[in-house]
């Protein structure tokens, strides 16, 4: 994933795109829209990992991640006419990996997808999705019940074709689901699947091939032209078409240009047909990325002095912390091995390391600082380390292969305001952590993204001294801010990056600062 933009979502009018680099800070006022940005991974998440009825579920209940409430009070402004977009860019090469296809490759080419979410008679839908790729739009609109009522290629218009396509919506996600309903009633709807497409649009497709070929020309000879199609940009279709070897296709071709009716036609009939398998593709591609998403809330869970043993195998800390001791538990009793690389971790980057001991039913965490001899219960170390802990365990855990079930995709740490309760010594601590995860994850072979919500200015400052001592690069951080100068208004969103020197170009004066107000004198 390179950036994701955001539409209508609370304050969020339009966020612009916001690259999603190795370490991603939102930084703004309270009320600011920079929550609602972070909490749309986890909605996404939620939205995937239960079954629903409609794309989007806004409250996740228990077990879930975040409440949103409902269309109605998430979209902007309250106003339930709107559409909420979500668009998210990512490189074509998602494509290529997981289908094998002819593809011009030239230079770093990137695939955007849009989806508009609206509400229509107290019905949340897929109102439209839209993609963009080499020089390629496809627009897809779809009715009340999920047909297709638009299929629009570049200039030309395939509703027809693909009137019979309708969105599974039982299945939820934010990426239609297409099955084919059969004109025969007696037949069942067929689920279109990568590498499959619309019966109609591929007959079509196999037609307009077969006009620039001998009217005697085997089906199985048209399948194999259409199979060295690649995907690729206008000048690169036209060029592979030329090349085909058939006298009378090269006959009919060879006058052609980009211009050329015909050859639009052919290319679009042919785009139409790779964007059903596009978005197949696409469907898998965001399961895994936003399942491969971890979260920490602003207020975690307190310390207590025993916690009551559970028996139960822990793969991530959840959310609030509330599960840390068990995690701890299973992972010294399951791989020692690790724990003891988590304990010389933190000693590393906090100067403390983390112990559990059990006893009659019960467990207990216990914090040794580094100068000391002696170990702490946590609930005597008072309120930052219990508030650090989650975050540091995750982020260990995050950075680590065998922990990970799916290392195919990015893995995304989302954190608010980790900051609480930690003196500014400990907070820059935490930003050296940040960027030795993701330098140790790229290590391991895992593209670990830390996307921050804070107020610390300690941390804004301290990865600017890490850039500045060349500990790291400019490019894998940027700065977001969120502001929003009236409350009627929804919230403008710009990026701010450092230079070589670790200095903030463009940095907004006074952004830390409370206003000034001068009253007038009388």
């Amino acid at each position: 994933m390179e950036a994701i933009r955001i539409k209508n979502l609370r304050l969020l009018e339009d966020t612009g795109f916001i690259e999603l680099t190795p370490i991603t800070v939102l930084l703004g006022a309270n009320s600011s829209g920079k929550s609602s940005f972070l909490r749309s991974f986890l909605l996404i998440r939620q939205s995937l990992e239960k079954r629903v009825s409609a794309p989007i579920l806004w409250y996740g209940g228990d077990g879930g991640f975040v409440d949103f409430g409902s269309f109605n009070e998430a979209v902007y402004n309250f106003d339930n006419q709107k559409e909420i977009s979500f668009i998210y860019k990512l490189p074509i090469d998602v494509i290529r990996r997981r289908w094998r296809l002819n593809m011009s490759l030239k230079e770093k080419t990137s695939i955007t997808f849009e989806v508009k979410i609206s509400n229509n008679q107290n019905n949340v839908v897929i109102n439209s999705c839209l993609l963009n790729f080499f020089d390629h739009q496809i627009k897809i609109t779809l009715n009340q019940e999920g047909m297709v009522e638009n299929f629009i290629v570049n200039n030309n218009n395939f509703s027809e074709e693909a009137s019979n396509l309708k969105n599974s919506q039982s299945r939820g996600g934010i990426v239609p689901h297409f099955t084919e309903i059969r004109k025969d009633e007696d037949e069942s709807p067929r689920i279109l699947r990568p590498n499959n497409s619309s019966s109609v649009l591929f007959s079509n497709l196999k037609d307009e091939v077969k006009k620039l070929l001998r009217a005697n020309t085997k089906d199985e000879t048209i399948i194999n032209i259409i199979h060295q199609f690649p995907l690729g940009n206008s000048e690169d279709i036209l060029d592979v078409f030329k090349k085909i070897k058939f006298d009378s296709w090269k006959k009919k071709t060879s006058s052609w240009t980009i211009d050329n009716s015909d050859y639009q036609l052919l290319r679009d009939i042919f785009i139409a047909n790779i964007c059903l398998n596009i978005l197949s593709i696409l469907e898998d591609y965001f399961t895994g990325f936003f399942q491969n998403i971890s979260y920490i809330k602003p207020l975690r869970a307190t310390a207590s002095r025993y916690y009551r043993y559970q028996d139960l195998a822990v793969g991530e800390v959840d959310p609030n912390g509330e599960n840390l001791p068990m995690f701890l538990k299973s992972l010294k009793v399951d791989q020692e091995d690790s724990f003891l690389q988590f304990k010389r971790w933190t000693e590393k980057y906090f100067k403390f390391s983390v112990d559990i001991h059990q006893s009659e039913g019960h467990v207990s965490l216990k914090i040794k600082e580094l100068d000391s001899k002696q170990e702490t219960n946590l609930a005597d170390t008072g309120f930052g380390f219990s508030q650090i802990l989650p975050i540091v365990t995750q982020l260990w855990c995050l950075t680590r292969k065998d922990k990970r079930s799916n290392i195919n995709y990015p893995v995304t740490f989302a954190i608010e305001q980790p900051e609480l309760h930690l003196h500014p010594k400990l907070q820059a601590l935490l930003a050296d952590a940040f960027i030795a995860a993701i330098q140790e994850a790229k290590e391991q072979g895992i593209d670990l993204r830390v996307v921050i919500e804070t107020h610390s200015k300690t941390m804004v400052n301290r990865f600017g001294r890490r850039i500045e001592s060349q500990d790291l690069k400019p490019d894998d951080i940027n700065v977001v801010i969120f502001d929003r100068e009236e409350s009627h208004k929804s919230s403008t969103v710009t990026t701010v990056n450092y230079d070589k020197e670790g200095f903030l170009e463009n940095w907004p004066i006074g952004f830390f600062e409370p206003d000034i107000i001068k009253e007038k004198l009388s």
